[in-house]
């Protein structure tokens, strides 16, 4: 079975293990989320259901995104570019960090086995319990880098 239709299946039935329904709209919206991959605002989710299904509206989709977040599916990121932006979290175990482009916007996830070396090193010398990490790394990338080469 397909990776993302497992986990839609596990959202859905972990919804409703919590009393809350599966509206066609709710699971129409999860769908899309989950087959997006990318780091999406509320605005941007709600242009690609409403392309769809036209019913659907904004305050449907912002409740869902934040019901995923609660429920642990979801993670709020915040690229510094004045949006809230959701990322599926279907390997709540496996951390992984961002490279931001500051001129197009573009998000390229990486992990990095040092990083949580570091991160599992500090934690031990001072005694801190992490819950999780976030490192974002903010520049330009590579097409930028060469779309501005080749103007000059």
């Amino acid at each position: 079975m397909n990776r993302k239709l497992i986990f839609k299946k596990k959202i859905i039935s972990e919804l409703a293990k919590n009393g809350l329904r599966n509206s066609s709209k709710r699971n129409f919206i999860i769908t899309a989320f989950v087959a997006s991959r990318k780091h999406l605002n509320a605005d941007e989710l709600y242009a690609i259901v409403k392309k769809i299904d036209a019913g659907i509206g904004f305050v449907t989709v912002y409740r869902t995104l934040k019901l995923l977040v609660h429920y642990g599916f979801a993670r709020e990121v915040d690229f510094k570019d004045g949006f809230t932006r959701y990322e599926i979290n279907d390997e709540p175990a496996v951390q992984h960090d961002h490279l931001i482009c500051i001129q197009c916007g573009s998000v390229t996830e990486f992990k990095d086995p040092a990083i949580e070396r570091l991160k599992d090193k500090a934690s031990r010398d001072t005694r801190f319990k992490p819950v999780f990490h976030r490192l974002e790394i903010f520049g330009i990338c590579r097409q930028c880098r060469n779309t501005k080469k080749k103007q000059h």
